[in-house]
């Protein structure tokens, strides 16, 4: 049996393979799934919050940035499949 491992990051609006022009999530997934892989396991990590940048922030523009959220690292999703 074998097993890959994918991880996707939000990018923009959507979800991309982590790597360097990396693909779309629901393309890549359709083309494992006709190559046979099936899903097995699946993990999210919605970020975190970077304190420091958010109050470096709000520091340089008096407070206005917090109007517009805290800054974020990225969303991701991992993926993991199998073939027999």
């Amino acid at each position: 049996m074998n097993v890959k491992t994918f991880t996707y990051k939000r990018k923009g609006g959507g979800y991309y393979l982590d790597e360097m022009f990396g693909a779309e999530m629901d393309g890549h997934i359709q083309s494992l799934l006709s190559q046979g892989w099936e899903p097995m396991n699946s993990a999210s990590d919605a970020g975190h919050v970077r304190v420091g940048k958010t109050l470096g922030l709000a520091v340089l523009t008096g407070g206005l940035s917090l109007f517009f959220g805290a800054s974020r690292t990225a969303e991701k999703i991992t993926l993991t499949f199998r073939k027999a």
